[in-house]
């Protein structure tokens, strides 16, 4: 999928808590939600335009649920992409579902476990979104969710699997997941899938590919997470292959345009000799091409008198009955009054010439020998063209 026709389907919505009514506060939720605006919409390598980036932060459940009812009832058609990421405290629900924490969150006061009825679930969103068959690539970076799963006597790993397998049998593969649990204290918030992704964008690949895709971030993403946690995270990637894997999340630094291709041809004696039999000492002739190689005796000449009515030379024409002839450019070429560039270089795809970087210019002369003949010869001259 290319940018141009993947950036009218997608929207960026980060969201995330610092301060809780009820659940201890964060410190670093929105400069992590920062980081996540820069890598899709405000970096070199950015691909998405920043009115495709919506921010929830320290905001309450319904206001949450507010904003995604929004984002549906905006879709158009179906088939458009939500990247979602959160930053914040997150909590399991069950085996096969898991809570998003807002501001107005509540633990219960007897076992200081989050109630499901204050948080937006996943299954709520999920849910939504497949109304208007939306695919959704959702990053979840909880650092309270695995000390609430100890809790529940459920490991954050196996929540987020059974969470894939659900979602992946109800949305076939158009659901992708990227998440990460600390095991340490609960007020250890890192941001450490937004400094992976950092990461990965600002190295880009040496693959000589532009664009990096989603399918990209599973074998570099881990290892990154891993090493921003300190070997504490334990991540969890699921990108199916198609819609998801197919998405650009960046430009890739390290791609070079290569070069365009193109043909290179530089003015020789074999095109001089071509040129003094059309001008015919001053009465210059049509010729076919046969009668050019009768009459130059060049096989070069024959071979290539078309390239003499490229662009920057433009020495020789057609006639309407298929012969060729000078053109008046090519008449005051042959009598010294006119320079061309010694080569020229052709762009195979666009047929278009310019002269070669530092090729000098070309004129013609007259010299007379020690007998009073005189010749004709080129002279290289600097460059003027």
């Amino acid at each position: 999928m290319k940018p141009e026709e993947c950036i009218p389907l997608v929207i960026i919505i980060a969201f995330g808590c610092d301060q809780y009514n009820h659940l201890q506060p964060l410190t670093k939720v929105k400069e992590d939600l920062q980081r996540v605006k820069e890598i899709f919409c405000s970096s070199s390598y950015s691909i998405y335009p920043e009115q495709r980036f919506i921010e929830i932060y320290d905001k309450t459940s319904v206001e949450l649920r507010n904003e995604i009812q929004k984002y549906i009832f905006s879709r158009s058609a179906d088939q458009d992409i939500l990247i979602l990421y959160f930053c914040g405290h997150g909590t399991a629900i069950g085996r096969d579902d898991f809570g998003f924490c807002m501001k107005d969150t509540v633990l219960h006061p007897e076992n200081n476990v989050i109630l499901p009825t204050s948080v937006v679930k996943l299954s709520e969103i999920v849910g939504s979104l497949n109304i208007k068959n939306i695919s959704l690539m959702l990053f979840v970076d909880s650092c309270y969710s695995g000390q609430i799963s100890k809790q529940l006597k459920i490991s954050f790993p196996v929540i987020t699997v059974e969470i894939t397998k659900t979602l992946v049998a109800y949305t076939g593969s158009f659901f992708g997941l990227v998440s990460s649990c600390s095991s340490l204290e609960q007020t250890y918030d890192i941001g450490v899938i937004s400094k992976g992704l950092k990461d990965i964008c600002e190295q880009g690949s040496e693959e000589n590919i532009p664009f990096l895709n989603f399918g990209f971030l599973p074998e570099q993403l881990t290892e990154r997470i891993d090493r921003h946690s300190k070997g504490d995270t334990r991540s969890r990637i699921f990108i199916p292959s198609g819609r998801i894997s197919n998405l650009p999340l960046c430009k890739n630094i390290q791609f070079s345009e290569p070069p365009e291709p193109v043909n290179t041809y530089s003015f020789t004696n074999p095109y001089l000799k071509l040129l003094l039999v059309m001008w015919n000492g001053g009465n210059p002739i049509a010729l076919t091409p046969s009668e050019i190689l009768e009459k130059t005796g060049s096989q070069s000449a024959y071979a290539n008198h078309n390239k003499l009515s490229l662009e920057q030379w433009e020495l020789v024409k057609d006639t309407k009955n298929g012969k060729r002839e000078l053109t008046n450019r090519g008449i005051e070429f042959v009598k010294g009054g006119v320079k061309i560039p010694k080569t020229i270089i052709e762009n195979k795809n666009t047929r278009i010439c310019v002269p070669a970087p530092g090729s000098p210019s070309l004129m013609i002369i007259e010299d007379k020998d020690l007998l009073g003949d005189i010749n004709i010869q080129l002279k290289e001259v600097p460059p003027k063209y």
